[in-house]
């Protein structure tokens, strides 16, 4: 099934969780999510990160002993994981004779270069606030089509995405790798050029305007009461300011108390940011795909149809060395089996 078109005018393309776009700090020093921590000794380990890198000629082979992030790079250590990891690096490269040691990088690696080296590396993926985000380099600068692939996993499952592939080229393959993962927290995937996502924006709309929804067991109970129109995912209002946005959130939650009624009911406030319009999208499928146009190139997003995980990456190569599939592999037995089980967890919970 086609799903769409990307474009990836740097030549890098990014594969990430778009829920940790917030994140993302383009070329810009990486900025710690303080504000989403109150315990104080938390907020201080979180403010000790610093990156870092094994040094030494035997530096990759002892990262790979290591079993650390992609090549020799550390990113986003606190200061009471320095000894440990040191240690380890020390150890490691005295029991087999190699030379290697840490350092610490002189400045905060921003992520648009943690991309960058990864993709002068043959493609990879590194730490980002906790996340792995996939990097594939030497991407041609035309347009790219994006499939999926759909499976009828049975039992339980169902019909789920077995593979997204975004085609580079027709040539024939002669080599695939996996490359790294991509972890995945919010259900979905982003595909994105390097450059353009510096521009994205995660929290302040773009419009000015603001949709609050809301959904659950309890939810139609409380649309009634709130004369809230329906949603493609629930109840709410739609392209509404600020100010009444937060009255709305307020609304809801004070129909929720001080007496709750029986069932679950999820309340969001949606800005009209990047993220939303492809969620918009995403929302009203199928086939669950966002396409958004930013600064040149042309992202794709969708929903992982499993949920959350670590899905791994693979790149196809021609006789060249030249890109010509990049294949995320979204199903697999593994996780029909792992899908099962959380099935049925969920039933025997609710006897």
């Amino acid at each position: 099934m086609t799903l769409g078109e990307i474009t990836c005018p740097s030549g890098v393309l990014v594969i990430i969780d778009p829920g940790y776009m917030r994140f993302w700090s383009g070329r810009r020093d990486p900025v710690p999510p303080l504000e989403e921590f109150t315990d104080p000794k938390t907020r201080a380990r979180i403010a000790s990160t610093a990156d870092y890198f094994i040094a030494g000629k035997d530096a990759a082979a002892v990262a790979r002993l290591a079993d650390f992030q992609s090549f020799a790079f550390i990113y986003d250590l606190p200061s009471d994981g320095v000894e440990t990891i040191a240690g380890k690096i020390a150890r490691l490269a005295s029991e087999n004779g190699l030379d290697a040691h840490l350092e610490r990088e002189a400045r905060r690696i921003p992520h648009r270069e943690r991309a960058q080296r990864a993709a002068e590396r043959g493609g990879g993926d590194f730490v980002m606030e906790g996340p792995w985000v996939g990097v594939v380099g030497m991407v041609p600068n035309t347009p790219l089509t994006v499939r999926g692939r759909r499976q009828d996993y049975g039992g339980n499952i169902g019909e789920r995405w077995a593979e997204v592939s975004v085609d580079a080229s027709r040539s024939s393959v002669e080599l695939s790798t996996q490359v790294g993962y991509v972890a995945v927290d919010y259900g979905l995937i982003l595909l994105g050029d390097a450059d353009a996502l510096g521009s994205w924006r995660h929290f302040e709309p773009l419009d000015g305007l603001y949709d609050v929804a809301f959904w659950g067991a309890a939810a139609e109970a409380a649309s009634g009461d709130l004369a809230a129109p329906p949603l493609p995912d629930g109840w709410g209002w739609r392209d509404i300011g600020e100010a009444e946005a937060k009255q709305r959130m307020q609304q809801v939650r004070s129909w929720l108390s001080p007496d709750p009624p029986m069932g679950r009911l999820a309340l969001e406030l949606r800005p009209h940011t990047h993220f939303y319009r492809v969620m918009e999208q995403i929302r009203t499928g199928p086939p669950e795909v966002g396409m958004l146009a930013l600064e040149g190139a042309m992202l794709l997003g969708l929903s992982t149809s499993w949920g959350d995980g670590l899905f791994p990456i693979w790149v196809d190569r021609d006789k060249t060395g030249a890109v010509v599939a990049i294949r995320l592999e979204l199903g697999s037995e593994k996780r029909r089996q792992l899908m099962e089980g959380v099935w049925a967890r969920a039933q025997a919970a609710g006897q």
